[in-house]
């Protein structure tokens, strides 16, 4: 609600969309700062490893405990690989092509991480408004089916960023991180707006940027152990949402309705 208001007060005085989009990114950062653990920093900037160097990323977690920065300007970093722990990406209209951006961001960490072992640098992305719920689920399908990492059928899951929420809209995607070899991996999606009439705490408005903060506070903690797959099965089978708006997708490109079954 907080941040909904400061970008309602920010468009009634700035009407240049560049710069409400720069303001939004200042303002989710903000918000991510506050839920950041003290030893990590918050900026901005690109992550290198070896010959290779992501794409610039609008917001990027980085661990300064025993090296700085290869580069600093201000708030702009050049960081290595193993130092990286999180990267966000703002938009402020999640549609197809802040999609691709976001997936062109992915690809280029991803593509750090499994080429030259930079260890785990999960990629997040946050939207203030987007494509409906169903559109984004077709979204989830396509980066699928490309596969534009190149990786194996048993590997197709890593084409998914780690989570995406969409504040306007209410809803936020996910994918696990293992823990279970009865479940596949997956790619979760919940439409908040579709609640039972018993909801309770699915009727709170802004509850999916509650979950991403959430989240997001936990990757950073524990790593790979976070999210495991019993962990987030028993979470989305819980919440009160209709079956129409809980979404899964598994890496055979099939979506499923409702509660999370083994399928193998």
């Amino acid at each position: 609600m907080v941040l909904q208001g400061e970008c309602l007060k920010a468009k009634a005085h700035v009407t240049h969309s560049a710069s409400i989009g720069t303001l939004r990114e200042k303002m989710v950062r903000k918000f991510v700062r506050d839920e950041t653990p003290d030893r990590f920093r918050v900026e901005t900037g690109l992550i290198s490893s070896q010959s290779m160097t992501s794409r610039q990323c609008d917001i990027l977690v980085h661990e300064p405990y025993s090296f700085a920065p290869l580069y600093r300007w201000e708030d702009f970093v050049v960081v290595r690989s193993n130092d990286a722990r999180a990267v966000i990406e703002v938009k402020t209209n999640l549609n197809s092509e802040a999609f691709e951006d976001l997936m062109a961001i992915h690809r280029s960490v991803m593509q750090i991480e499994l080429q030259f072992g930079g260890g785990f640098i999960p990629t997040f992305g946050y939207a203030i408004n987007g494509v409906t719920f169903d559109s984004f689920v077709t979204y989830i399908q396509r980066a699928l089916s490309e596969n534009r990492l190149g990786v194996e059928d048993n590997r197709k899951h890593l084409n998914w960023p780690q989570m995406i929420a969409v504040h306007e809209r209410r809803y936020l995607g996910f994918r696990h991180l293992g823990g279970s070899n009865k479940l596949p991996m997956c790619f979760c999606a919940i439409d908040f707006s579709r609640q039972t009439e018993q909801s309770g705490e699915a009727d709170l408005i802004g509850i999916e940027t509650g979950y991403f903060l959430q989240f997001y506070e936990w990757i950073l903690r524990e790593g790979r152990n976070a999210m495991n797959s019993p962990t987030m099965r028993m979470l989305f089978n819980r919440l009160p949402i209709v079956d129409d708006g809980k979404v899964w997708i598994t890496p055979d490109g099939i979506t499923h309705r409702g509660p999370i079954n083994d399928v193998v």
